[in-house]
């Protein structure tokens, strides 16, 4: 549907057969046949016509466009992109902001065309993309389009428009899965927001143009529990309340999405062709492959709270209120068991595999040597650890606890070398830099602290929480409340 220019009147198209042209008393005051799977109608502001996908006369498969005036009451225009080049056709118009472009949308072959709406020719045209076309639309400012796809998929195209030269559309790397299921409207709320809706009965808002050093990953009315990145630092997993998605680290392009029971907890093998994943308040860990699809079920004795894979992810560790249990990946057996003195909350593997850390309610954080029978090394602590990190060189080890607090432990000795005090809240992500030089601390309250290792201070605190650091420490996910208090941006920014 579309409102005329003075608001007054508004065309709308019927069960897919006819174009009805109401006023807001609810007067009918003129219909025509619209024998076309065309979704769109829109308004030429400047020249008072409707723009109505529609079929030739005696080719009521032929899809074209044409301009109505506007009373509808006979057809000013007809772009018949199908008599220029060949079997293409027409289902979905636009009028560009500024009036002077049509973007024509083919629905079968995924296609767009920028008509000049002086001269009725060709300006510029997008790849097939293939699939189906369902929606299309202009931002504001008219530098981009936004087209949406049966398959529940997004793509924006930059729209170049040099003023002493032709215009030529980019097929931009922003293309995401937005829904699942089919992607009905695509609307730009300013030059860089975007509103989609689709068959899943969500309505999201993304961030498709991208800042400097910044790849936008979504807006929506949650924040991901849990972010991790691929081995290879390419890809990234990002783990919501009700489903587990898989992105394009370099775009932020959705590649795979998958329905999750409950809240839990997901991570790559570090060969990054599997994904374990585990719900909370379950005895079992799913291993998914590449597609995130089922490949193996480890099934423990009792409710797992944690789990962790071994550096070569041969082995996975998961911890629960009673014992530490290591699995073979291959084939989902028990390799080994170790009692554990307090509820466990939370485990680690170190970098070179000597060290299981582990940690939850009990008085100490532990230290495991799963390949030898000696007794697990303790280092004293009052308050519950609730996250655990290695030092690249395993020679340190950060623990995040309930009344956050960070400590800072020497494993060699081992000793205490500092305790960093500064969160209201209980710290719940702790990371280390390659370089074993800064500290960052993320808590439940959603900031970031960032801390010098060699000075033992923070140096500095972000209301951006942080949610997960590439294999090369050169980038870091970000999350934080946007200007709306119900909208939540996370996006991938590069550290300069």
């Amino acid at each position: 549907m579309a409102f005329s220019s003075d608001g007054s009147r508004l065309a709308a198209c019927v069960r897919y057969e006819e174009v009805v042209l109401v006023s807001f008393q609810g007067e009918r005051l003129a219909r025509i046949p619209c024998h076309t799977r065309g979704y769109s109608i829109d308004y030429l502001t400047r020249q008072r016509q409707w723009l109505v996908p529609n079929s030739m006369a005696n080719h009521t498969s032929h899809k074209t466009l044409q301009c109505w005036d506007d009373d509808l009451s006979h057809v000013v225009h007809t772009f018949d992109q199908a008599r220029q080049q060949g079997d293409s056709e027409f289902a979905i118009g636009r009028v560009s902001p500024d009036g002077r472009l049509i973007a024509a949308g083919q629905l079968e072959n995924a296609q767009v065309h920028l008509l000049d709406l002086k001269t009725g020719k060709v300006a510029a045209a997008s790849p097939q993309y293939g699939g189906t076309m369902s929606d299309l639309n202009f931002a504001p400012d008219g530098q981009f389009l936004a087209i949406g796809f049966a398959d529940g998929q997004v793509r924006c195209l930059h729209i170049h428009n040099p003023d002493n030269g032709p215009i030529s559309l980019i097929s931009s790397p922003q293309a995401f899965l937005a829904h699942r299921g089919r992607t009905h409207c695509v609307r730009f709320l300013d030059p860089e927001t975007l509103a989609t809706s689709g068959d899943d009965g969500l309505l999201k808002i993304w961030k498709p143009c991208q800042a400097p050093g910044r790849i936008p990953l979504c807006q929506d009315v949650e924040m991901p529990f849990q972010t991790d990145f691929s081995p290879d630092g390419k890809r990234l997993l990002m783990l919501f309340r009700s489903s587990l998605a898989m992105v394009d680290a370099t775009t932020g392009a959705h590649l795979e999405n998958r329905a999750i029971p409950a809240d839990g907890h997901a991570r790559w093998s570090p060969s990054g062709r599997q994904v374990a994943f585990h719900a909370d308040n379950s005895n079992r860990v799913l291993l998914l492959d590449s597609q995130l699809k089922d490949r193996l079920t480890l099934e423990s004795p009792h409710q797992v709270a944690d789990f962790a894979y071994s550096p070569q992810g041969d082995y996975l560790a998961t911890i629960d209120q009673d014992e530490m249990i290591l699995f073979r990946t291959r084939d989902g057996k028990l390799a080994n068991i170790r009692p554990i003195a307090g509820s466990g909350s939370v485990v680690r593997y170190s970098h070179a595999g000597k060290w299981v850390a582990y940690g939850g309610h009990m008085d100490h954080v532990g230290l495991w040597n799963p390949h030898a029978t000696a007794p697990c090394v303790k280092l004293p602590c009052i308050n519950p650890a609730s996250c655990l990190a290695f030092s690249a060189d395993d020679q340190l080890l950060a623990s995040g606890h309930s009344n956050g607090v960070v400590c800072l432990w020497q494993l060699e000795g081992p000793k205490l070398l500092a305790e960093l005090a500064g969160h209201d809240t209980r710290v719940h992500q702790v990371y280390l830099s390659a370089d074993d030089h800064t500290l960052i601390s993320t808590a439940l309250d959603g900031s970031s602290r960032v801390w010098s290792i060699p000075q033992g201070r923070c140096l500095g605190t972000l209301h951006q929480g942080i949610h997960g650091f590439s294999p090369d420490g050169q980038r870091i996910v970000l999350g934080y409340h946007d200007t709306h208090p119900n909208l939540i941006s996370t996006f991938i920014q590069t550290i300069d």
